[in-house]
């Protein structure tokens, strides 16, 4: 508790005109980078019980972890709203998880939906917070966006603590097709 996170700074590779591989942001800990084809193995294996039933919408396949990243790199070259990235560690490179930012989703103007899921062993190190902070950064100069938005399961009590402590505040809870969805905002 209590932690100081470093502040987030922009890391960018070396060929700026490739946006799939361009937008890097680091803190020293974790870095961000677009999901490609070579992490759909180490995506799939991550997968667990709570990021399929809360993320994935059910249990992923190769094939359907393929299909999802290849819709990530055409909204990547398309300029797309939606933006996903592997979250990874900095010490080994390892993939531990994902963060999607939708420029375009069921919210008010100026905000910016957020979903997020770590691999479970690297629950409970501070990683949401992390990658939220490095997101905000991207998001921050995308389309005049002031506020992230998280929609989550009043049951999935986990993420719940984790946006909270990562900044957001609470604002209502609406009846969705999923059911009850608490709805956070965290400003830019």
């Amino acid at each position: 508790m209590g932690r100081e996170q470093p502040e987030p700074t922009a890391q960018r590779c070396i060929n700026e005109s490739d946006p799939i591989i361009s937008a890097q942001f680091t803190d020293g800990v974790i870095f961000l980078r677009p999901l490609h084809m070579g992490d759909a193995a180490d995506h799939l294996a991550g997968e667990d019980e709570a990021i399929a039933r809360w993320l994935s919408g059910g249990r992923s396949t190769i094939e359907t972890v393929q299909t999802y990243i290849n819709s990530c790199e055409e909204q990547w070259r398309n300029n797309g709203p939606r933006k996903a990235f592997g979250i990874f560690d900095v010490a080994s490179g390892k993939l531990i998880g994902c963060i999607e930012a939708n420029l375009d989703p069921p919210v008010s103007p100026g905000q910016a939906n957020v979903s997020f899921g770590i691999f479970s062993a690297w629950r409970g190190k501070g990683i949401v917070g992390r990658a939220i902070n490095l997101m905000s950064e991207y998001v921050r100069g995308a389309n005049q966006i002031r506020q992230m938005v998280a929609r989550i399961s009043l049951l999935n009590t986990a993420s719940l603590k984790a946006v909270q402590r990562a900044g957001f505040r609470l604002v209502r809870v609406v009846g969705e097709p999923e059911g009850e969805m608490a709805h956070f905002v965290r400003d830019l």
